[in-house]
């Protein structure tokens, strides 16, 4: 299990790197969504993009799935995803949600 938690760290550095690269991803991934939408003359949005950059990651961890990039990659496109549509949604870890309302019954 350390591995999974290795990778999540790199995933984390890796979405605070390219923000401070590239700026926001939600901006990022709708500036892409009107890109391709115009391109494709076809409505997309942030989730469809996301989509299909995972899709893609996907072939690619098919074809060489030693090759830990390609997992990095679907880990941040997943967290951004995500993230989208946690916005106005309590996302806090369900065990410390479970030890927070133990620990106030104590009180």
């Amino acid at each position: 299990m350390d591995g999974m938690y290795k990778l999540l760290d790199v995933t984390k550095c890796i979405l605070h790197d390219r923000e401070e690269q590239y700026g926001s991803p939600v901006d990022s991934f709708r500036d892409i969504a009107d890109i391709w939408g115009d391109y494709l003359q076809y409505p997309m949005n942030q989730n469809d993009v996301i989509t299909l950059l995972i899709m893609m990651k996907l072939v690619r961890a098919k074809n060489n799935p030693e090759h830990i990039d390609s997992w990095i990659d679907i880990a941040g496109y997943a967290a951004i995803c995500g993230a989208l549509y946690s916005k106005n949604q309590d996302i806090s870890h369900p065990e410390q949600d479970q030890q927070s309302t133990e620990h106030d019954s104590q009180d």
